[in-house]
């Protein structure tokens, strides 16, 4: 069974660090040394330059991941309400149509078509 394991900003830099450094780890390394996928660690050296740049910013160091604001946890709530409200009734519920239902809510709340876009999860 596999978890998930979401690094820190300082993590994520020092990862970038021991890449660039004159340590050269590879990609399998670094994987096995801070314990996430090749992809992750392929993803954060994508992105080095975001998470670089974030650090230097002074940016809180111990986030984990970008939190949802207010509004998107309660379409998030309501929606899941909803989607439960129509499962007790036996009503299948396939991804478009909880989409749908995600942007009446999102438009309901204030937001726009340009400003919300519902996701696949």
């Amino acid at each position: 069974m596999s978890h998930r394991k979401a690094l820190t900003l300082e993590e994520k830099v020092a990862l970038i660090k021991d890449n660039q450094n004159g340590h050269g780890l590879s990609v399998r390394q670094l994987a096995d040394n801070y314990k996430i996928s090749k992809s992750s660690a392929a993803n954060i050296l994508r992105r080095s330059e975001e998470f670089l740049a974030d650090y230097s910013s002074n940016s809180n160091k111990s986030i984990k991941r970008e939190l949802k604001d207010e509004t998107r946890q309660k379409i998030d709530e309501i929606v899941f309400e909803w989607f439960a409200q129509q499962r007790a009734k036996q009503i299948p519920i396939a991804g478009p149509i909880l989409q749908e239902n995600a942007r009446q809510v999102a438009e309901q709340l204030g937001y726009t078509t340009e400003t919300f876009k519902a996701s696949n999860g």
